[in-house]
């Protein structure tokens, strides 16, 4: 419906905020959403004279748009998390299964196998999780490396033979 032009009251879109701007005697920010259609963004600057109320000016916007792309934002954030989640829950639940397997095998070589590919797994899983928790989309190389290197090491070393490795630099 229209509403350039028309009172307040005829509009459905402000009449408290109009009272609100008038008693508090300053301007008023409202928003009115209608079912799922409109969303209406109201500013009233009430008018003074001495301090009194004579009238105001009532600015509307349309924020339909914006508040669909938001809705639209925040189910896709959803999505990606639960996407996250399930890629994070089959990685452990395929390094649970290697290492069950490598427990009944007899063959010394085919367990090791076996523990490499938990190792690369893991490995895996590390940049999965620093790539999933970065906001704007960049990670550092530094935070997908020395994670890296942690797994590796504690795969490799061992009280017999200890291993260290140093990461310098970015």
């Amino acid at each position: 419906r229209g509403v350039v032009g028309a009172r307040v009251e005829e509009t459905g879109l402000g009449l408290t905020m109009l009272r609100a701007a008038f008693a508090r005697s300053s301007s008023v920010i409202d928003e009115k959403e209608s079912g799922n259609e409109v969303v209406v963004v109201s500013h009233c600057f009430p008018f003074l004279e001495e301090g009194q109320p004579t009238g105001a000016a009532v600015l509307l916007r349309d924020v339909t748009e914006l508040r669909r792309r938001d809705r639209q934002l925040v189910s896709k954030d959803a999505t990606i998390r639960e996407i996250h989640h399930r890629v994070k829950n089959n990685l452990q639940t395929i390094s649970s299964l290697l290492r069950l397997q490598g427990r009944r095998l007899g063959s010394e070589e085919a367990r090791d196998a076996l523990e490499e590919s938990v190792r690369r797994i893991a490995a895996i899983a590390v940049v999965h999780e620093t790539l999933a928790q970065s906001t704007d989309g960049e990670v550092a190389f530094g935070e997908v490396v020395r994670p890296l290197v942690d797994v590796v090491e504690e795969g490799l070393s061992s009280p017999l033979c200890p291993v260290e490795f140093v990461v310098e630099g970015d």
